[in-house]
């Protein structure tokens, strides 16, 4: 079954999970996650997925597992790009929207215009304060804000154990 979501800006998200079709209309995307959390808090995380609706390459509307998101960036002329290991994808909203949606999912933002899956960091360097995610293309290095520091390094070890 899916659990879906509408956004006000009609973005439609869903979790997988054994539990009824369900929707949530006429509450604003503030109470959405904390509602979304609260009811379906006894699905264990690892059981749940998010599916994203995105615009991939092509200009094709596309579902996409948020687990396979790599990390998000702003562009230099104020549009967003959702970056998976091999293709670059457009989103219908705003990076703050996405931060919010996305921050209980394990992502993490490194600064105003980059949010970044913790889970797939390969590696970090604290002098130069970047990230290293792997992409099709080779490694990325992505900077991160120094006043986040010391929550990235905690969320890197929490990976670990």
């Amino acid at each position: 079954m899916f659990f879906a979501l509408l956004l006000p800006m009609g973005i439609k998200f869903m979790y997988n999970c054994d539990v009824q079709v369900a929707f949530l209309f006429g509450m604003s995307h503030t109470n959405i996650i904390p509602a979304l959390n609260e009811s379906y808090s006894w699905i264990p995380l690892r059981e749940r997925t998010m599916t994203l609706l995105l615009i991939d390459s092509k200009g094709k509307l596309r579902l996409m597992n948020v687990q396979d998101i790599l990390y998000l960036q702003t562009s230099g002329f104020g549009g967003l790009d959702f970056y998976a290991f091999d293709e670059r994808f457009k989103p219908l909203t705003s990076l703050q929207n996405w931060f919010t949606l996305l921050q209980n999912e394990g992502f993490m933002q490194l600064d105003r215009g980059t949010i970044v899956n913790v889970k797939k960091i390969s590696s970090y360097d604290p002098n130069l304060r970047v990230v290293v995610v792997p992409t099709h293309e080779g490694n990325i290095l992505i900077p991160f804000t120094e006043n986040i520091q010391r929550e990235l390094v905690s969320r890197l070890y929490s990976l670990i154990e």
